[in-house]
């Protein structure tokens, strides 16, 4: 389970079905919910790379919402 927040992520620039994702996945790590955590990364990383796609992400916050998350890509 990872997690960097020394990462500095503006939520409020992320549209709502990220911000929520990474909200979550957040609380999770947290709340110290491993099992939770990890089935749901990959369906954050999916999002990112949707957002990305289409458009409504730039690609420094894709990089940065990935380092987040521990994807060095």
């Amino acid at each position: 389970m990872f997690f960097d927040e020394s990462i500095k992520i503006d939520t409020q620039k992320l549209p709502r079905i990220l911000r929520n994702d990474y909200n979550l996945l957040q609380q999770y790590y947290h709340e110290n919910k491993e099992t939770e955590f990890i089935l749901y990364v990959d369906s954050v990383e999916a999002t990112i790379k949707a957002c990305f796609i289409d458009g409504s992400i730039t690609k420094q916050q894709q990089v940065d919402l990935f380092h987040v998350i521990g994807i060095y890509v």
